[in-house]
């Protein structure tokens, strides 16, 4: 179960295959991603436009987005921000569990 379940072993094996060591990636439990896949995480802000999401997603560098049904602040939060952003985002994995988007566009590291 958790993160040991098949669809989270998915995502993590992606993530370690496809992320660059030094990209971010965005994801609601970043100790459990860094642990699973050696790459940096961060959670979004708890707040904000979407305005606000881009500026810090560009400010820590993030290459990659992870949302999932299961996480109800997912859905409050990056659900909206993803149907909203479309055109700035790829779709470049999904299971049962979760979707992960590329962020377009150089990732910026303050």
């Amino acid at each position: 179960d958790g993160p040991y379940a098949p669809p989270a072993r998915e995502l993590f094996s992606f993530i370690k295959s496809s992320a660059a060591p030094g990209d971010a990636v965005i994801f609601i439990k970043p100790r459990t991603m860094c642990y699973f896949t050696g790459r940096r995480s961060s959670v979004y802000p708890p707040s904000g436009d979407d305005a606000h999401f881009r500026e810090y997603f560009s400010s820590i560098g993030a290459r990659y987005l992870v949302v999932s049904r299961a996480f109800p602040l997912d859905a409050r939060y990056l659900y909206g921000f993803v149907e909203r952003n479309r055109s700035g985002l790829e779709k470049v994995f999904e299971n049962g569990d979760y979707k992960v988007f590329r962020l377009k566009g150089p990732a910026k590291k303050s």
